[in-house]
């Protein structure tokens, strides 16, 4: 599936004796593909970009392997230390950027750091020189997981990281979505999500030395410095848009008893009320109805960590209490006007912490902050 949009709206405005049209014409741009076509580099019908395309043999290419019902994109090969294979979008891209990759992991890399997957945004491919920003994670498992934001400068071998990550997703996992979105000018504000959550936010003033970016087009790309396994890692889904971004709404907290993080001794198998209210950005409350009838209510994630190894995703073994929940979805009461989910803690067992969060349903809102408490198992 290879999809390129192009949509617009406009505005008019009605006024007493007269007609006043008011051209607020709004265009959005959006590329959808799976990879369908075997390519080497990525073309996609003249839709993508190499890196070799700047010239002196700096930077690698993407290649991509049909499949259905995903193809896969990865790397070529990487000229220089700093020669990132690197596949751009052509064309004309508006400035505020949002890119959602799916990531996949055919063999986990081990050993030696670094193997890396990377979303791009704002980038511009001119001779000998490649500028813009990068978002990228680490496909690599502990202690060679983390995340950064980074701005290139230009040359090759000029970049530099804005910002670090080192947390439970760290590391990219087979089928986990690796989003970036960037807007403003100067500062420009990047953000950075694994699995809809927020992991990474940073504004750039320049204090690279260049910069911030205000123009340039959206891609992807990857890093292996230890072997020749491309195909180990790559991407089997990629979309970006230079449309308005979806609606960010605010969680201020779990309500008590769970605003406090809660200790369970070995036998104690006490069900958590996780209750809690979204706002919007006029401060006001989110209902099923602000969510729209097409999208998902927010749903809860459970993460454990057992204190000397990396988190776990724990949310399949979720055990709803009552028939307020069911699944992983926040029911909505309309007398509270509060969200809420009844968690069981039986089947959490294992000694450690367990870190229990309110996120998005879908990708037609975020939730940011995010609501997210802790109990500890003894």
């Amino acid at each position: 599936m290879i999809m390129c949009s192009y949509s617009h709206f406009v505005r008019s405005l009605v006024m007493l004796g007269s007609l006043v049209i008011l051209s607020a014409f709004v265009w959005a741009r959006t590329y959808t593909t799976t990879f369908p076509l075997t390519e080497n580099p990525i073309s996609e019908g003249g839709n993508w970009v190499g890196g070799q395309s700047a010239g002196g043999n700096l930077w690698g290419n993407v290649q991509t392997t049909g499949g259905s019902p995903n193809g896969l994109a990865f790397g070529v090969s990487e000229p220089t230390q700093f020669g990132d294979p690197t596949a751009i979008l052509t064309g004309s891209w508006g400035p505020s950027q949002d890119v959602s990759t799916t990531v996949k992991i055919n063999t986990q890399p081990t050993g030696t750091c670094c193997h890396e997957a990377e979303l791009r945004l704002r980038m511009t491919i001119s001779p000998n020189s490649i500028s813009g920003y990068e978002v990228y994670c680490s496909v690599m498992p502990s202690p060679n997981n983390y995340c950064h934001i980074a701005t290139w400068g230009g040359p090759n071998g000029s970049y530099h990281n804005l910002v670090d990550y080192l947390g439970i997703y760290s590391t990219l996992n087979n089928g986990d979505v690796l989003r970036a979105t960037v807007s403003g000018t100067n500062p420009t504000t990047i953000t950075a999500y694994v699995n809809g959550v927020q992991i990474m936010q940073v504004d750039d003033t320049g204090q690279a030395g260049w910069g911030p970016w205000t123009s340039g087009a959206p891609g992807m790309g990857f890093y292996d410095s230890q072997d020749n396994n491309w195909n180990y890692f790559g991407f089997s889904y990629f979309t970006a848009t230079d449309g308005q971004n979806v609606p960010t709404y605010s969680c201020v907290g779990f309500q008590p008893p769970f605003d406090t993080p809660l200790l369970l001794n070995k036998h104690t198998n006490r069900a958590i009320p996780l209750k809690a209210q979204l706002f919007d950005s006029s401060n006001n409350l989110v209902t099923p109805t602000t969510l729209g009838a097409a999208a998902q209510s927010p749903i809860v994630s459970v993460s454990y960590n057992a204190g000397n190894s990396n988190s776990t995703d724990e949310t399949s073994s979720l055990d709803p209490i009552g028939q307020s929940s069911t699944g992983n979805q926040f029911n909505f009461d309309p007398t509270s006007e509060t969200w809420l989910f009844n968690l069981g803690t039986s089947q959490y067992t294992a000694p450690g912490t367990y870190t229990v969060s309110l996120q998005s349903g879908d990708t037609q809102y975020l939730v940011s902050p995010q609501c997210s408490g802790k109990f500890v198992r003894q």
